[in-house]
């Protein structure tokens, strides 16, 4: 989605939650709770350039982009389209309507629209007559742990690194390296990969507590201000 003109920012995260209740959890949601539950869904959340790009265009990007399964039934894997308030609510609902009445299909491998849910809880923008306070439309959205974020970006030099540290151990007899060294530095580099391992794949989740509510609206703000600073610095 970052490659969308128009897009600011993107973030991951889990949304629904309470299936169109208002109660927040006790506590945030994990990783664990999306892969063996049936509430939360591995969603992104999108801050956009209205004048750049418009609700629709959006919407048709995310269609071609995101890889929807139906294993078993599971929610996780499933198509859904969280709006953050009431005008984008009902931009989704037309740009679905619209959809499914022309039978829209995607483009790289003829999926049906049809697959496609949108989930509101309408109930988060009920508010007393004098309550005054803004609250959180659309449904729950947690920011996702640290090391999800940016996921790709983050293991691809990783793993460079992983697969130069096992080839260069192969042989270096090619620089003419002795034997005593060659042995010396296999070891250390099977020491530096199984830790390195450990960490990022056991470790790195277990200590991360980064989960937290995530407003649509503040995202979108700093995503503005971090862009108008960006800008800024190009000119």
């Amino acid at each position: 989605m970052l490659k969308i003109p128009g897009v600011l920012d993107t973030v991951v995260g889990y949304a629904g939650g309470s299936l169109g209740g208002s109660v927040k959890p006790f506590q945030p949601p994990s990783y664990e709770d999306v892969c063996d539950g049936d509430a939360w869904v591995e969603s992104v959340m999108v801050a956009y350039d209205e004048e750049v790009i418009s609700y629709d265009k959006l919407l048709d990007s995310f269609w071609e982009v995101q890889e929807p399964r139906d294993e078993g039934g599971e929610r996780q894997y499933q198509s859904f389209i969280f709006p953050s308030d009431e005008v984008q609510l009902e931009g989704a609902q037309r740009w679905l309507s619209d959809a499914t009445m022309v039978g829209r299909t995607r483009v790289s491998d003829g999926l049906s629209v049809s697959v496609v849910n949108i989930e509101y809880n309408t109930n988060n923008s009920k508010k007393n007559s004098s309550d005054t306070t803004s609250k959180n439309d659309g449904v729950l959205f947690y920011r996702a742990e640290e090391y999800h974020q940016e996921f790709w970006q983050k293991w691809r030099p990783r793993l460079a690194i992983a697969v130069f540290l096992l080839s260069s151990s192969v042989d270096l007899s090619i620089v003419n390296a002795s034997v005593e060294f060659q042995e010396l530095f296999k070891s250390a580099t099977l020491t530096l990969l199984v830790a390195g391992g450990l960490y990022y794949g056991i470790v790195e989740r277990i200590i991360d507590d980064s989960v937290r509510e995530l407003l649509p609206g503040a995202f979108a703000a700093s995503a503005g201000v971090a862009q108008s600073e960006r800008t800024k610095r190009d000119l």
